[in-house]
């Protein structure tokens, strides 16, 4: 089989890795300096616009490619899925209208209230005198939302009114995100389902494919690192700004796994690195873990 990957974070890194492994060839548009340096059935088609969808096309019927494999949101909102779909090309992604779960949070909050699935009490805004005014007469803590994409940074949870105000200020009138819809829901405390997905996540796909159909020694599974901002200049390879990389360890319980992927860490420097250092720390407190199952961090 022969895959057209569209990306260029650590979610295609990770695909780009396991895919490789089954697949006779993997182009990868525009793709990063990890899958760069993979395996020889790997290629990046780095002059390629990932938004582009009749140009990606007619790549795909050059390349002779059996599968198209989407990443980001804003393509599959965009409705890549379609376009291949006229084509007669096969593409694993939703249609645009089944994206717009994702697409909207106006939408998937009406989408959950009209099917009655249990979701936090929520209003709608497309006009900021009338949110700021709701705002206002409110006195519990809420969750400010964009309603469009916004690469996972449109959410905001003000702790108090005057902050809440500011947050909303810019993102209906300074337009922090590109859109002016909002929605304004009830603040929860605990894990709790909020909204849709409807592509793979990032990093959550770092951490899921190397589970899949991994060998039964799981000491024979050491660390992967998935790239995301990082580009390929000649022999250098330098970081783009972002999420850098994703270190992904799989091990027989969770706490192995977490000591692995951090060990992985500790091997990765350059200048102004930052990362998390409480992955799993509430599974690891809350759970009993088998040893007889892979666990992946």
């Amino acid at each position: 089989m022969r895959v057209l990957l569209i990306g260029r974070g650590g979610r295609e890194h990770a695909l780009a890795w396991k895919l490789c492994q089954t697949a006779q060839h993997v182009f990868v548009v525009p793709g990063n300096g990890g899958t760069a340096a993979m395996a020889p059935n790997v290629s990046n088609v780095e002059h390629a616009d990932m938004h582009d969808f009749q140009s990606l096309v007619a790549l795909a019927r050059t390349l002779a490619v059996d599968l198209v494999l989407p990443g980001p949101d804003d393509v599959v909102v965009e409705g890549i899925a379609d376009v291949f779909e006229q084509a007669g090309i096969p593409c694993f992604a939703p249609s645009k209208a089944a994206a717009k779960l994702e697409g909207s949070k106006t939408f998937a909050k009406d989408f959950m209230r009209r099917y009655d699935i249990p979701t936090a009490e929520y209003r709608n805004f497309d006009t900021y005198e009338h949110a700021r005014d709701y705002l206002s007469s409110i006195n519990h803590r809420v969750v400010i939302k964009v309603s469009g994409l916004a690469a996972g940074k449109g959410v905001v949870l003000p702790e108090t009114q005057g902050k809440a105000q500011r947050e909303l200020r810019e993102m209906m009138v300074d337009k922090k995100f590109g859109h002016q819809e909002v929605v304004i829901e009830e603040f929860l405390s605990g894990p709790k389902a909020l909204e849709y997905n409807v592509r793979f996540g990032d990093p959550e796909t770092q951490s899921l494919i190397p589970l899949l159909d991994t060998s039964t020694n799981l000491a024979d599974i050491y660390i992967q690192i998935f790239h995301a901002g990082t580009v390929r200049l000649g022999d250098e390879l330098r970081t783009a700004g972002g999420r850098v990389f994703a270190v992904a360890a799989v091990r027989a319980s969770l706490a192995e796994a977490v000591h692995a992927a951090y060990e992985g860490v500790s091997c990765i420097a350059f200048e102004g690195m930052q990362y998390r250092s409480d992955i799993a720390s509430r599974c690891l407190t809350t759970s009993d873990e088998k040893r007889d199952e892979g666990h992946t961090a």
